[in-house]
């Protein structure tokens, strides 16, 4: 289909949403994400354990991201609470794309709808959002804004996700800020 990952995901949802009903999780990979089988069996084993919502892996040192903390997780800390995930890799529990998958409309280019999906998780489960700093994932494109295929796509579409992410969080009430994902000072809710 042509469009974007976002757009990908809501016209399944539209489409197929029994498609989700069978797992109890499911991971929204970027095309340049390299993890292997047994991070992604260990993401969801923790998601498991810790009864999470939303999370992701941690990405490598040498790996492009805008969001600091999902590269450089507080020393020691194996779950880290976050304030939400980056689109890049959210994994999601199916309770939550059942309810709140209607985000995924808010945008084509994503960003901003992972800020979104966050809070949205917060306010109907509490803090169930994290980190999971052993499981590591390399980003093996940079971002690149300016002459990415990515940007030079959307561009073409007349999308300008600033502007994109911009609106959501008028429209919201999110923080689309450098701080939008960053360690969450409540500790997570195990209930």
């Amino acid at each position: 289909q042509k469009g974007t990952k976002t757009t990908a995901i809501r016209k399944i949802l539209e489409e197929l949403p029994q498609l989700f009903e069978r797992y109890e999780a499911v991971l929204f990979l970027d095309d340049d994400i390299e993890i292997d089988r047994v991070g992604v069996m260990r993401l969801f084993q923790t998601m498991k354990k810790y009864k999470l919502d939303l999370a992701q892996a941690s990405l490598s040192a040498d790996s492009d991201c805008y969001f600091d903390i999902v590269k450089h997780p507080p020393e020691g800390s194996a779950v880290c609470a976050l304030t939400s995930a980056e689109i890049m890799m959210p994994a999601v529990s199916c309770r939550v794309i059942k309810e709140h998958g209607w985000v995924f409309k808010e945008g084509i280019s994503g960003w901003a709808v992972d800020f979104l999906f966050g809070a949205q998780v917060r306010q109907r489960y509490g803090n169930k959002i994290a980190l999971i700093g052993d499981v590591v994932a390399k980003h093996a494109r940079s971002t690149d804004v300016a002459c990415g295929a990515f940007y030079r796509f959307l561009r073409e579409h007349g999308i300008d996700p600033n502007v994109e992410a911009g609106y959501i969080a008028w429209k919201f009430g999110v923080d689309d800020s450098a701080c939008a994902i960053s360690r969450h000072d409540q500790p997570l809710d195990f209930s």
